[in-house]
């Protein structure tokens, strides 16, 4: 009997040594870099034994901001450039991608996949309400939106002339990007927008705009011109494991996870104050 419990006390000892021998960090923040962090931190981790790295449903960039200013998680995932009010938590910043946005529409004839800036314009404002306005199938068009000052949204309305000025734009107001490509992928003759990152294995339509598509070489040359920066923030100096995991980002097999989900990979590591 003083055998067994011998044993029984030494697993639940070695199991206890090893709980705590894991290092652990957490990264709150905007939803629209969210599901490619997942797949980054989990090839991290196939590597890196006794490591576990939590992207957790977001927060939005503002909300992981404020949780690292307060110290409640290791990095902040961000989706735009620090704000001036926000410079003054003192936080680090660096771009590790380039994540281009799309329009993406849940159509069953994949027609039309390409819109012109008037015709974002028309649906948006409530004008073309039904797809065979733009070329598609004679079916209703629903609009899938984002709040003002939503980081994709913002993007749209600073690029594309006339967005903004839509007074009271149509569709559903939705407060995340996971939830808002969700809803995509579920209703038939949807419209919305968000990372290309989240949509490019989905069998949702990719729209061009004014004839250009979102690619790898667009991007780089700058004639898609809807691409958002995907950041992170922290204070002080980083160690450890959210060091090792921010390194890891500028590794070639890191990018090359970035290239394939339809994002372009910060040239270097340069982090601004």
């Amino acid at each position: 009997m003083k055998t067994i419990l011998s044993m029984v006390l030494a697993v639940c000892f070695l199991m206890s040594g090893t709980s705590s021998a894991m290092e652990k960090i957490l990264i709150e923040g905007t939803g629209d870099s969210q599901d490619l962090l997942r797949l980054l931190a989990k090839e991290y981790e196939k590597t890196h034994p006794g490591t576990h790295i939590e992207v957790p449903d977001s927060i939005g960039t503002t909300g992981g901001i404020r949780a690292v200013a307060d110290g409640k998680c290791n990095l902040g995932r961000t989706a735009r450039k620090l704000k001036e009010k926000e410079k003054a938590y003192n936080l680090n910043y660096i771009e590790f991608a380039y994540s281009p946005v799309v329009f993406i529409a849940n159509l069953d004839t994949k027609r039309p996949d390409n819109l012109n800036t008037e015709q974002i314009i028309g649906i948006y404002s409530g004008k073309l309400t039904s797809w065979e306005a733009v070329g598609g199938e004679k079916q209703p068009i629903y609009v899938v939106n984002r709040q003002e000052d939503e980081s994709t949204r913002t993007l749209l309305e600073q690029t594309i002339v006339g967005l903004k000025e839509i007074k009271t734009p149509v569709g559903k107001t939705i407060y995340s990007t996971p939830e808002a490509i969700g809803i995509l992928k579920q209703y038939k003759n949807t419209i919305g927008y968000g990372p290309m990152s989240m949509v490019i294995d989905s069998p949702l339509t990719i729209m061009k705009i004014d004839g250009i598509y979102a690619s790898l070489k667009n991007v780089q040359n700058g004639s898609y011109k809807l691409v958002l920066p995907f950041g992170f923030v922290w204070k002080g100096e980083l160690s450890g494991l959210a060091k090792g995991f921010l390194d890891f980002l500028f590794t070639k097999e890191a990018q090359t996870i970035i290239i394939n989900s339809g994002t372009v990979p910060a040239p270097s590591k340069a982090v601004s104050p």
